[in-house]
């Protein structure tokens, strides 16, 4: 008997297929239908694991249902798909499920209504799951609705394939392959599941030898660019693939996470004209953001008596005007953007809304959140009648060739109208948000990424590094308060230079963390005693008051010497290497740092490429993952081993060094495997060298280490 994988071709070519699903792959309904899908497919799985419905009012319960939804639309270890059509996301974790699933959709109705029973989804009118006071119910007499969403027999085939593409397969069993697929599916899926998508099965095996399938010792890991290459990329939004193209989109997260730059990066070659801002606060309303009559200046001539005529009357080189008031229709920059896109039908439109949650959207919006449900060209599915004055002043701005934007007297926005608004989390407060509002945006989040690794902190003659500071101080704000909202973003203070000023970090930061984030005794960061205040960090001579701060969060000054990069354990060195004897920096799957925001040294860097190959196949015992590591040959001593190797190798050695340079990885299995980083010294060993040499000849393991 052999264990095998499906090839990476195969499983391209099913990712091709399922692309087709929906007849316009872009659509906002596309994705609507494949979340219906991977939810559907993640509860059964649930089920086949635990034989029980999913609550998710319960922690561990929700976390989990979250990774299966990731197993279903895990590209690699830090892509997903939404609909099966480029671009691909990068996920934070929970592959998007907390967003409308919970927060706007039927899980959060039934916590609403918690005696009441909810179809999932809830449009189309073809439920796949009930929905129960948070629990998500598995109905077996809704499992025939699956065969609406996988409406043949070829795309039940490519799901199937695609289901499979990180388990083994039997061969050489004395079975069908037919019969070998549908057992390795059965480890995943209930057999409810499997008697849908396996109905017909002469049919399912006529159209699964169509692939020519291919099987291989390891999985074949997708990349991005693999992605791309199926289809025609040319609109603006497939270029950004890590960018929605969602027609309405609220980008959330921590202060100074980059939401407003990740716009901006987007819009980079779209008309300055095409593009309309604006800027919500607690004293915004409809008449500013739409527009309204508004008192202008003007003029108006003057005139007199001139015998008995009135005349206009001049002095004697120009005629004479006085000034008035007047009354006019001013818009604002929705309606600017409105008015642009109908007259402008071949070009996209953006209305960009920042802090949209320190307004009050519903006195905003208005009727207007009604045309915010677009359908799946794009058009809004119900329109708006616009008042006498609105209707007036856009029938006459509009003009014949734009009259689709009043038609009838009504406002529907147009499919190249594009609306994206920021939101910093820890602003919910100031004006809450609506589950009739939010359900009519995507929720896209922004997460806190550690990238600004060569900033400093300077304080009179030490200097800290950023990353450090923002990484612990948004440790204990988790821990502390349990909320992210509060967190510091990359970008929360952006110096002119690399280097944070005394002045800007106490001004500035210090600041919020005090006034914002500690007022009610919330995360542990300032000292604690009597004598402290913050005012005192004005005195003359305050800097060893910051100092304090830095020693409680247990953060250390940068060495004078810049020797920087390594920790305490050596476990980023090369044996018999000093800190400075090589000036080349890594990345790994596009990861410059490590967690703790550090350059990535040789042996941490051997230890993440065996973290993420252990990622991509989260199926394989510790033994299994040792062996594909051990066939390869690499020169680095016992680079992965399991724990009785590890045992055996160690038991009565004094050698402390090989103990410290064996870092262990759990694996999803709760086996645990143990890497080597005594990468060796390059210019004896060529161990590192040889390293990076065979990993680039594994390019299925899907690590991907680049030189900077």
């Amino acid at each position: 008997m052999t264990m095998a994988y499906i090839s990476k071709n195969n499983i391209l070519a099913a990712y091709k297929k399922l692309s087709q699903m929906h007849p316009d792959p872009n659509a906002q309904g596309a994705t609507q239908k494949i979340s219906a899908i991977r939810h559907f497919l993640a509860l059964d799985s649930f089920y086949k694991l635990h034989n029980r419905d999913c609550n998710t009012r319960d922690k561990d319960d929700k976390e989990e249902f979250a990774d299966l939804v990731g197993k279903v639309c895990e590209v690699c270890h830090d892509l997903y798909t939404t609909n099966f059509y480029y671009p691909l996301k990068h996920h934070t974790g929970d592959y998007s499920v907390g967003s409308n699933f919970y927060s706007a959709g039927q899980v959060n109705a039934s916590l609403v209504n918690p005696n009441e029973i909810f179809d999932y989804p809830k449009r189309g009118g073809i439920p796949l799951m009930n929905v129960q006071n948070g629990v998500l119910e598995r109905n077996i007499s809704l499992y025939h609705n699956f065969s609406n969403y996988i409406t043949s027999t070829d795309y039940a085939v490519a799901l199937v394939i695609w289901l499979i593409r990180k388990t083994s397969i039997e061969l050489n069993n004395g079975k069908t392959l037919y019969d070998n697929i549908y057992l390795a599916l059965s480890k995943i899926f209930t057999l409810e599941l499997l008697n849908v998508l396996f109905k017909d099965s002469a049919a399912f095996e006529q159209e699964l030898n169509k692939y020519n399938l291919i099987f291989g010792e390891n999985f074949y890991s997708i990349q991005e660019n693999d992605i791309e290459n199926l289809f025609d990329v040319s609109s603006d939004e497939e270029k950004h693939p890590d960018f929605p193209i969602s027609y309405q989109v609220i980008f959330y997260g921590a202060p100074g996470t980059g939401k407003s730059h990740r716009i901006k990066k987007q819009l980079e070659g779209v008309a300055k004209e095409n593009i309309f801002r604006t800027t919500f606060h607690p004293d915004s309303d409809y008449s500013t953001f739409v527009g309204a009559y508004k008192p202008t200046k003007g003029k108006r001539p003057l005139y007199g008596l001139n015998g008995g005529l009135t005349v206009r009357l001049n002095d004697g080189k120009e005629d004479l005007d006085e000034d008035i008031i007047t009354y006019k229709f001013i818009p604002q920059a929705f309606l600017n953007a409105y008015m642009q896109a109908y007259g402008k039908p071949n070009e996209n439109v953006y209305l960009i809304i920042e802090e949209i949650n320190r307004g009050n959207c519903a006195q905003i919006f208005g009727d207007l959140f009604q045309l915010l449900d677009r359908d799946e060209n794009g058009k809004s599915e119900y329109t708006i009648k616009a008042d006498a004055d609105l209707k007036a002043f856009l029938e006459d701005e509009l003009g014949e060739e734009g009259k689709e934007g009043i038609k009838d007297g009504e406002l529907c926005l147009p499919s190249n109208l594009y609306i994206y608004a920021t939101m910093n989390t820890s602003d919910q407060s100031l004006f809450p948000i609506d589950s009739a509002f939010k359900r009519r945006w995507d929720w896209e989040y922004e997460p806190i990424k550690y990238k600004n690794t060569d900033w400093e902190i300077e304080i009179g003659d030490l200097k800290y590094r950023w990353s450090d500071f923002q990484k612990e101080v948004n440790t204990r704000i988790l821990k502390d308060t349990g909320s992210e909202d509060k967190m510091l973003g990359d970008y929360f203070v952006n110096p002119p230079t690399r280097v944070i000023s005394y002045n800007l970090f106490r001004n500035k930061i210090l600041f919020y963390l005090w006034n914002d984030v500690c007022k009610d005794g919330d995360a542990d960061i300032f000292p604690t005693n009597e004598e402290f205040s913050f005012s005192k960090l004005y005195d003359e001579d305050s800097n060893q008051l910051i100092i304090s701060i830095m020693d409680k969060l247990e953060l250390k000054p940068i060495p004078i010497n810049g020797d920087n990069t390594e920790d305490e354990e050596g476990d980023d060195l090369l044996e018999g290497e000093d800190n400075n004897s090589s000036s080349i920096r890594y990345s790994i799957n596009g990861e410059e740092t490590d967690e703790k925001g550090k350059i990535w040294g040789k042996g941490a860097l051997v230890k993440r490429a065996v973290e993420i190959f252990c990622q991509n196949n989260p199926d394989l015992s510790a033994e299994e993952v040792r062996d594909r590591w051990i066939s390869v040959g690499f020169k680095i001593p016992h680079v992965v081993e399991t724990e009785d190797d590890k045992q055996k190798r160690l038991n009565g050695s004094t050698d402390k060094t090989g103990r410290e340079r064996c870092k262990p990885i759990k694996l999803r299995n709760e086996e645990v495997v143990y890497v080597s980083t005594e990468v060796g010294n390059d210019k004896v060993y060529n161990n590192f060298e040889d390293f990076l040499s065979k990993i680039k000849s594994r390019p299925e393991w899907g690590i991907n280490i680049q030189e900077l």
